[in-house]
């Protein structure tokens, strides 16, 4: 399957996420959709090169207080204001935290 196909739904969300990468250190950004495939960041103040790989802890809201998940992802897309990454090896309490934010009980 290739990298930047898409295997469900976006959700437009601007969640809190700080990145670590290997050339640029810690970097505070911001989403811009999420899926449980991956995610859109954006990098206004510093570029991504596409196949990098980067450590993520995403601020994900949890009732009254968000809980920080650390994940592992690839940059898979660079555009001129962000990045496509997709996540790899989630562990089941973020893969939880994922569809339970992206699919809210009704």
């Amino acid at each position: 399957m290739h990298d930047e196909r898409r295997l469900g739904p976006r959700r437009q969300l601007a969640l809190e996420v700080m990145l670590n990468h290997r050339r640029l250190g810690l970097q505070l950004c911001h989403t811009r959709d999420i899926s449980l495939e991956g995610l859109f960041v954006e990098t206004n103040e510093f570029e991504l090169r596409k196949n990098a790989r980067v450590e993520l802890v995403l601020k994900i809201p949890a009732n009254a207080k968000p809980k920080h998940h650390r994940v592992k992802a690839k940059v898979v897309k660079v555009e001129k204001h962000g990045a496509t990454l997709i996540f790899y090896k989630l562990d089941e309490s973020t893969y939880t935290a994922l569809v339970d934010l992206l699919y809210p009980a009704e």
